[in-house]
């Protein structure tokens, strides 16, 4: 599958687009970049940058291609120096969606670690600054 990785910025949001050749969004990831819950972690933030990722998605027949991946890598390129977090969230929408526990092994390829001290959702920080 042919796509290419737009990235488009405002001053509260980034948003990182998976576009396919002809021309059709494929994927999306939302980036809040003064989300009002960075306070709650406190113990992990400590006064750095940080950045929350809201939306990871991929259409789903574009699922297994690698345009999650991308995108990811492209987040994790843009935003080195930032505390990346996010609420891992199943969206079953198919079969082929991941549920929370391969979501949690798929960004943990990125480096994201679980946060243990949330009970009421599962929240993955990214701290390896560059």
């Amino acid at each position: 599958m042919n796509y290419k990785i737009e990235v488009v910025t405002t001053s509260r949001y980034c948003y990182i687009n998976a576009i396919s050749d002809t021309n059709e969004r494929i994927g999306k990831i939302c980036i809040d970049l003064d989300s009002e819950d960075a306070t709650r972690y406190k113990d992990i933030c400590g006064g750095k940058k940080t950045a929350k990722i809201v939306l990871v998605s991929t259409n789903a027949n574009a699922c297994g291609n690698g345009v999650a991946t991308s995108m990811l890598n492209k987040v994790i390129e843009i935003f080195d120096n930032y505390i990346l977090y996010l609420n891992v969230v199943p969206l079953p929408r198919t079969e082929k969606d991941k549920d929370k526990k391969e979501l949690i092994n798929f960004y943990s390829k990125f480096g994201f670690l679980k946060y243990e001290k949330d009970i009421c959702v599962s929240t993955m920080f990214r701290t390896n600054l560059k």
